[in-house]
């Protein structure tokens, strides 16, 4: 059947007439969950720095405190940005799994589950890597890996077991001829988000997040299917419970 934009942007308008409740739950975790986290994150930093000039007050040990409170702040940074990418994971695997049925709200932490987070986060941690490290080249070879590898949180949360490499690697071959695709996709939601940005978020919460996350799951269906029809993967790599004991 191939990928066809506006059946998928039809179908999300779709999932969302008849899961509005559930998704929009999602959403709302989705934009509460890191706020949250980030605040706590911010007040752990600044006891950390409290104690430090406190203590450099009395030592002569201030600037290498002051330096260790600099070291604290970024190494925590990164770590909420993996988890945080580690939870968006589960978000997208819920709309995607929801497509084919009722499924739980508790689903999103998924791949905080035992003998999945760490997995999971060594996937963001390297897919974001990459796309740092081609950054680097300019600015545009970065935006087009964006693309390339959009697909490997489904991939990994899909299918845990399989490498955090073999996922990035699968995203490329899917995408590959389908970038153009996915960047028009993201850019026709450009107005909601907008319009969202206006509202405080509060229309993302309520139509716009649950839209667009309905819509980049079935773009992702879509493109695997097709992948799968051209021979270019093994579906059983990616889906494996759905082909179970074929």
């Amino acid at each position: 059947m191939g990928y066809d934009h506006l059946r998928i942007k039809s179908n999300a308008r779709l999932f969302y007439k008849y899961n509005t409740g559930n998704s929009i739950l999602v959403s709302l975790m989705l934009a509460v969950i890191p706020y949250a986290a980030g605040f706590v994150l911010g007040i752990l930093f600044f006891i950390v720095s409290l104690l430090s000039i406190g203590i450099g007050w009395y030592s002569s040990y201030e600037h290498i405190l002051v330096e260790a409170a600099v070291v604290f702040f970024w190494i925590g940074m990164i770590v909420f940005a993996l988890c945080l990418c580690v939870f968006v994971m589960g978000v997208m695997d819920w709309f995607r799994r929801s497509i084919y049925g009722k499924v739980s709200l508790t689903e999103i932490f998924r791949p905080f589950g035992r003998g999945r987070f760490w997995s999971s986060l060594g996937t963001c941690a390297l897919m974001w890597l990459y796309i740092f490290l081609w950054s680097l080249l300019f600015w545009v070879p970065g935006i087009v890996k964006v693309y390339s590898y959009s697909m490997t949180m489904y991939i990994k949360a899909e299918n845990p077991n399989i490498s955090p490499s073999r996922a990035i690697e699968l995203s490329r071959i899917m995408t590959d001829g389908r970038k153009g695709d996915l960047f028009y996709l993201r850019l026709s939601f450009l107005g909601w988000l907008l319009l969202s940005a206006v509202t405080y978020n509060i229309l993302g919460i309520v139509y716009v997040f649950p839209y667009f996350f309905a819509a980049q799951a079935f773009a992702y269906e879509e493109i695997k299917a097709d992948a799968a029809a051209r021979g270019i993967i093994d579906i059983r790599e990616i889906s494996p419970d759905a082909y179970r004991g074929y």
